[in-house]
């Protein structure tokens, strides 16, 4: 897949994509692994980000959701299960102080990803991001300027690319769908008998 997104993508290529991606966030990581899963869902959805920025397009279409702490990867269990069984994967155990966590290790990283140089290059700058940030300081930044992530409910899909607006930009968009919202319904009663 050379592309982040073609239209009509089935789940399994959309899958495939989101992989990838969580793949070569592990490899452009030191040691070829991330340690905490919560760092890892905000480098994806970080890595989406900086990728719109860059391209104006999405990185992959998979569900990014509210989840207490921050935007998450929707299905993360399932993905990953995946990419273990494939052989491209490992989760090591380790721990944070007395707690247990695990590190997320990228093995066989000869070969290179299949996403495009952009891609690459957005995974990248997330993961530089979110170096030498923990996971305490990734979640308030994500609650600081995630307008998606504060206006949901846990579970819901985030419209992330909400959180690349301005204030001035969002408040127009909310304007103007407020406006064609009530030209609509004033069409409907309109007609309503």
């Amino acid at each position: 897949m050379s592309q982040a997104i073609r239209t009509g993508s089935s789940l399994a290529e959309r899958k495939a994509l989101a992989q990838e991606v969580i793949l070569a966030i592990a490899e452009q990581s030191p040691g070829n692994e991330i340690e905490g899963k919560g760092r890892l869902y905000k480098a994806f959805y970080i890595a989406h980000l900086f990728y719109h920025v860059k391209t104006g397009r999405m990185l992959t279409d998979w569900p990014i959701v509210r989840m207490p702490n921050g935007p998450g990867i929707n299905g993360f269990d399932e993905l990953m299960s995946g990419l273990i069984a494939a052989g491209k994967m490992q989760i090591v155990p380790t721990t944070v102080g007395p707690y247990p966590s695990s590190k997320f290790r990228a093995v066989h990283c000869d070969q290179p990803a299949q996403l495009n140089a952009m891609a690459l290059d957005a995974i990248r700058e997330a993961v530089q991001y979110i170096e030498g940030k923990n996971f305490a300081q990734l979640s308030d930044i994500t609650h600081e300027f995630s307008r998606s992530w504060n206006a949901a409910r846990d579970g819901d899909v985030l419209p992330i690319y909400l959180d690349l607006l301005t204030d001035d930009e969002y408040q127009a968009s909310v304007t103007s769908a407020t406006e064609t919202n009530d030209l609509v319904n004033s069409l409907w009663n309109a007609i309503d008998p």
